[in-house]
């Protein structure tokens, strides 16, 4: 015997509990229903106990379907509060994806600033009573003071390649310090650089706390801070850049780590 489902119309048998179609949950109990006043009766025992008819007639229970979940069709997603989401969706994987290679910025992922620093040990606060900011800024300025009088442009300061030259301080600094750690400076790296840059340079050195004969202020303690440029290589005073980043970062015993970043 086949009935019709109560909420789409679609033929069920008796075995059917979920329809097919739309999901609805359907019974299989049988009742017996009265066809002249409508009484329903749950054995099939003839008379009708309410108005005596003779027959009583097979039927299946009626329920509301207005709070029964249902599951989703292939057919449901057509619809439009599923297309929304479907599209909703879409569009959040395809901005995870395009901010995890760098095509586009995510707020609080990262981005252009990118990792700022390696965990070296010692501390980019003070040297011998004056912030290291301070120092970088001097020495900076003594920079662009030595390029003109050679003739070449001044520089310009990049947030940049303050983090360039960061992230290769902290790991001298942990070369000498831990020299079993596994680094690698490129990973620490911000994505990205300034659009001036085509190709950046980076010197470094570390200078003794010994060798520092003037600590009295930023200037005379910048003064001593001297690169190492290797033979094949432009100095940062003749360098092809119009913009540069420093870092100087004091080490556990004292010893101050240079690096300068430029193009």
């Amino acid at each position: 015997m086949t009935r019709a489902c109560p909420s789409c119309g679609d033929p069920l048998d008796d075995r059917t509990t979920t329809c097919p179609s739309c999901g609805a949950v359907v019974g299989t109990e049988v009742v017996w229903e009265c066809p002249d006043c409508g009484r329903i009766h749950q054995k099939h025992a003839p008379p009708c106990s309410r108005c005596g008819a003779p027959t009583l007639d097979r039927t299946y229970p009626e329920y509301d379907l207005s709070d029964v979940s249902r599951t989703v069709r292939y057919r449901d997603v057509l619809e439009p509060e599923y297309l929304v989401v479907g599209v909703i969706v879409i569009v959040l994987l395809a901005a995870g994806v395009l901010g995890a290679v760098g095509v586009i910025d995510l707020p609080g992922a990262t981005g252009p600033t990118g990792p700022t620093s390696l965990d070296a040990p010692g501390h980019h606060d003070a040297f011998a009573g004056h912030e290291t900011s301070r120092i970088e800024t001097v020495w900076l300025w003594g920079l662009s003071d030595r390029r003109e009088r050679l003739g070449r442009p001044d520089l310009g300061r990049s947030d940049t390649l303050d983090r360039f030259a960061t992230v290769f301080a902290h790991a001298a600094v942990i070369g000498d310090h831990r020299p079993t750690a596994t680094v690698e400076p490129r990973d620490a790296l911000p994505s990205t650089t300034p659009a001036e840059c085509e190709r950046i340079r980076l010197y470094d050195a570390r200078v003794d706390r010994a060798d520092l004969t003037d600590r009295s202020s930023p200037g005379s303690i910048a003064s001593d801070l001297t690169l190492d440029v290797e033979s094949d290589r432009s100095a940062p005073e003749t360098a092809d850049a119009t913009l540069a980043g420093i870092h100087v970062h004091v080490g556990p015993e004292g010893a101050l780590y240079v690096s300068v970043a430029t193009c």
